[in-house]
């Protein structure tokens, strides 16, 4: 399992953040699991034990582990104490990666579900500069081993290759 060392948010030195799939997600998912009333209803075990490489390589999967509901679900349970406020890294993380799924595939011409990035590009929608926004902000990304802390982002060319 890897997590992901995201810049600091203002100018001042301060420790590192981490979005951590491995415990952050995995546990929103398992809370709501114990709800009457599920949030995350189209969330399995599977999208989370993946047991061969082909599950791991499915987009679909990607994309359910990373939603905004997801997001959502755990912005929701740290705002009620339940996962500590040290998640909201990875819910922030998990948001951007949803708006930079919606951005490259959207089938729709007008913005859907009120989300700005599930759309067709044009000259007045937003996806040039939060592409731009993301790879800057990418540049700066580690990821990390969460066992061992050690540094896996030459693994991953995508973030540097761009």
């Amino acid at each position: 399992m890897y997590g992901t060392q995201l810049p600091s948010p203002s100018p001042s030195p301060s420790p590192p953040h981490f979005a951590r799939r491995d415990t952050t997600s995995v546990l929103a998912f398992l809370l709501d699991q114990q709800k009457m009333f599920k949030i995350l209803p189209k969330i399995h075990n599977n999208h989370f034990e993946l047991k061969d490489s082909f599950t791991k390589m499915k987009v679909k999967v990607a994309a359910a582990q990373l939603s905004d509901t997801v997001a959502a679900v755990i912005e929701t349970y740290v705002a009620f104490n339940i996962l500590p406020a040290e998640a909201m890294y990875t819910a922030e993380f998990v948001e951007k990666m949803d708006c930079l799924f919606d951005s490259l595939n959207s089938s729709y011409y007008y913005p859907q579900d009120g989300k700005s990035y599930k759309c067709a590009l044009s000259a007045e929608s937003p996806h040039i500069e939060m592409w731009y926004s993301l790879l800057k902000e990418m540049e700066n990304w580690k990821v990390l081993e969460l066992g061992t802390g050690r540094d896996k982002t030459n693994m991953f060319s995508f973030i540097s290759a761009w």
